[in-house]
């Protein structure tokens, strides 16, 4: 670490002066100049310098999607990995620079300063010393979007700093209602019928199968709050932790009715989930697998077929379409005649205006 700060010491020292020259002349004759404050990730006030027309996204896929909904991305020139999960689905990032990789501390300071940004979003995981390297050179905020209880909000935070605020609360009207709808009809369901539900992302990383299984603790913003929205009483929801850890003795003698086993798109080295898959035979390998060798072959789940694989991506990123199916899953009897493919549908067309018809590409769920 003490080599890569000196490293890009020596890249601001070559840097700044040209960087804020530039800056300087960039913003020179605009006089939309303005502050607002935010709150960040972790639950900070922030205030951002507007305008921003240069921006860096080292967030999640939630994010991404967003900066599209927004129409906003054509203010972003650097991007990391994430828009490797799907040219479908970031059409109009997947060209740009990459200068770091998703869910790690690797960033490419070379790349970054050489893009001259005016604000950099990063996710919680991103490099932790991000503002101690970048600070002095660009706006830096710990911001990204995902988590069901904020979710909302953080819609309209991006649109203050990006603009778009009607694009924003057509979109937040728009799943809200279907979400609101979907709980109105769970209400009538006791939570004494709710099924016991273990939801993991296969080891620890989530690249291979496990176990030990890499689940959510109660601390987690993401998940836990989803399957309870779901009618799911989670066997994880109350251990401590946010993203944990749990051993196969202590997942299978807790005998969960129904499995969620989430599935990274490239676990196997290959694309076997999402938007750029349109074969669901890898998944149907790996679900017989589950079905007949894994720790849970005598749980309640495997013996009543209750077993279902989904995309992660979906599940973490774009959870409101995620839910209409873990309500058809968690309860069929009730949420028979619910349709997850429509809403999907709706969501790819009318917000991220891309040609994606559902009905002949990709695989998100297995059994389908």
């Amino acid at each position: 670490m003490k080599k890569t700060l000196m490293v890009v010491s020596l890249l601001l020292a070559i840097w700044i002066p040209c960087f804020v020259t530039k800056t300087a002349s960039a913003k020179a004759g605009i006089t939309d100049k303005r502050k607002i404050r935010i709150i960040d990730y972790h639950g900070r006030e922030k205030e951002i310098q507007l305008p921003v027309n240069r921006i860096i996204l080292l967030v999640g896929p939630a994010a991404l999607q967003v900066f599209h909904i927004l129409n906003a991305t054509d203010k972003v020139v650097g991007v990391n990995n994430v828009v490797r999960e799907s040219k479908y689905i970031y059409p109009k990032l997947h060209g740009l620079p990459i200068v770091s990789v998703s869910g790690s501390a690797t960033q490419n300071y070379e790349a970054i300063l050489s893009l001259e940004p005016d604000l950099v979003l990063a996710a919680f995981w991103a490099d932790p010393d991000l503002e101690k390297i970048l600070g002095s050179v660009t706006q830096v905020v710990r911001f990204d979007i995902g988590r069901p209880l904020t979710y909302s909000n953080d819609v309209r935070t991006l649109a203050r700093i990006v603009g778009g605020m009607q694009k924003a609360e057509e979109f937040i009207s728009w799943y809200e209602t279907i979400v609101n709808s979907l709980q109105n009809k769970l209400s009538g369901i006791g939570k004494d019928q709710y099924p016991r539900v273990f939801d993991y992302y296969g080891n620890e990383s989530g690249l291979s199968d496990g176990p030990p299984f890499g689940t959510y603790g109660k601390m987690n913003p993401w998940v836990p709050p989803l399957l309870k929205m779901a009618g799911g009483n989670s066997i994880t929801k109350n251990l401590e932790g946010d993203w944990i850890i749990v051993d196969a003795e202590w997942a299978v003698e807790k005998n969960p009715s129904v499995i969620i086993r989430e599935i990274a798109s490239t676990m196997t080295g290959e694309e076997i989930i999402g938007y750029n898959v349109n074969n669901s035979a890898a998944l149907r390998e790996k679900y017989d697998d589950m079905m007949t060798r894994s720790p849970f072959v005598l749980s309640d789940a495997v013996k009543n077929e209750r077993v279902h694989f989904i995309d992660c991506a979906l599940i973490q990123s774009r959870w409101f379409l995620a839910l209409p199916y873990l309500l058809k899953w968690l309860h069929p009897e009730q949420f028979q005649d619910l349709n997850p493919q429509q809403y999907h549908q709706e969501y790819l067309t009318r917000f991220l205006k891309i040609d994606y018809n559902l009905q002949k590409q990709g695989v998100f769920t297995f059994p389908q």
